[in-house]
């Protein structure tokens, strides 16, 4: 029996599978999720420097919902600005911000769950309960009234809109589809104090400072990103004080994120100045 001779097409059909497997090692080597094998976490707190005003109380006058928009019988006093007793300040926003709009966040395994998770923004004694909220596109929201009375609960943003009536004791189910760059203003249309403020993100990399100023975002990928400080009355917090680390015009600090570290901004100091009620 003869040898069978190699070939030629053999050849050319073994080089291309070859430099196939190639590319596509290339292709994942490259891709987000391989480049960001590893995560770490981010801390710090933001107090309040100098003297804040007293909050003013809600505008509730003689509004005919008067009796169920009381607290202990009294008119409760602006939530937009709530600085602790040691000025930490509650309801900022701290953002991952990618540098390039078109760039995709890696996400930790440890979020897809929490995705599916519902929220809820509810109305309480005529106040949005929570102030601040941030979630993710697509994630369930409930709007909830747990009041006697109806509210309207008006969502404004760039990219989401909803306006949405509630009868005493009602909830309604929605989305928000799309990212935005800032959060979003809540209002309600027949209690014209109340407002709140909601951020919808393609990636879990918000937090939101608590009570004390302080916050944490855990399994960031590592590497080199921008973290944006923002606050309903402040805006851009760009005359926060981040012990080294330069904020720019848009509140935003590069930070380093390194495997299995937490890195911690420790305590960050913002001008009362820089609160506008």
């Amino acid at each position: 029996m003869s040898r069978t001779e190699p070939n030629i097409y053999d050849h050319m059909i073994s080089r291309h599978i070859f430099y196939a497997m190639i590319c596509v090692l290339l292709f994942v080597a490259a891709s987000p999720a391989a480049a960001s094998e590893s995560w770490g976490d981010l801390t710090g707190q933001i107090v309040v420097q100098g003297n804040v005003p007293e909050p003013s109380p809600e505008q509730v006058g003689r509004h005919q919902d008067r009796s169920v928009c009381l607290v202990d019988g009294k008119i409760p006093p602006d939530d937009a600005i709530v600085v602790g007793d040691l000025g930490g300040l509650r309801d900022v926003f701290v953002i991952l911000t990618p540098s390039d709009r078109t760039q995709s966040v890696p996400v930790h395994p440890s979020y897809d769950q929490p995705r599916e998770q519902k929220l809820t923004l509810d109305n309480y004694q005529c106040r949005f309960v929570p102030h601040a909220l941030a979630i993710r596109t697509g994630q369930p929201l409930v709007l909830k009234n747990s009041d006697e009375v109806g509210h309207n609960c008006k969502i404004t943003s760039f990219n989401n809109g909803h306006n949405v009536n509630l009868p005493a004791g009602g909830e309604f189910e929605i989305q928000l589809e799309s990212a935005d760059r800032i959060p979003a203003n809540v209002s309600c249309e027949i209690h014209p104090w109340m407002d709140a403020v909601i951020l919808a993100k393609d990636h879990p990399y918000v937090a939101i400072t608590a009570a004390d100023g302080s916050f944490e975002l855990k399994n960031i990928p590592t590497g080199k990103w921008r973290f944006q400080f923002w606050h309903q009355t402040g805006g851009y917090l760009r005359k926060l004080d981040a012990p080294q680390y330069k904020v720019d015009r848009r509140g935003q600090i590069v930070v380093n994120i390194t495997a299995s570290e937490t890195v911690n901004l420790g305590v960050m100091k913002l001008p009362a100045a820089a609160l506008r009620r």
